[in-house]
């Protein structure tokens, strides 16, 4: 937020074409819904994109208030649904979350292992910007040692 109060960017119209919240206009009919009935919008909302492994019969249990129970009788897989739903729908062939870390840190608590060495030391070298010059013959496979000197 600036002095002026917040800022909108408005996507591309492709895109808000193609999401399940296309603009302002559909996120205020969410934002209303949920006020109007929480228990109801959340339920519809865990039925149309989370799959269940034993559906919920209850979503909102809020007999014990503030303390609120959601979806308890319901069980899910977290795998299937990042994973195995997708590969489904036709999409096992693209990248589901590709991630690079802005700033790799080092804690001083990381495996005392000998490959666990071995590793923490090259990758605190790549880090650095420091040409590899420790023994790298057990590793499986050295070339990827390359690709992470460019890439970081």
């Amino acid at each position: 937020m600036n002095e002026n109060g917040p800022r909108f960017f408005e996507p591309p119209p492709a895109t808000a074409n193609a999401a399940f919240v296309s603009g302002m206009a559909a996120y205020d009919k969410l934002v209303a819904e949920a006020d109007a009935n929480p228990g109801a919008s959340w339920s519809r909302l865990a039925r149309e994109f989370v799959s269940r492994k034993t559906p919920f019969s209850r979503g909102l249990d809020d007999t014990g208030a503030p303390f609120l129970k959601w979806f308890e009788d319901g069980t899910l897989n977290a795998s299937y649904n990042r994973l195995d739903r997708n590969v489904e729908r036709g999409l096992g062939d693209k990248t589901a979350i590709l991630f690079e870390a802005d700033d790799i840190r080092f804690g001083d608590n990381q495996p005392k292992t000998r490959s666990g060495k071995i590793i923490r030391r090259l990758l605190r070298s790549i880090a650095k910007g420091e040409a590899i010059t420790q023994d790298i013959s057990s590793l499986e496979n050295p070339a990827v040692l390359g690709h992470l000197s460019e890439r970081y």
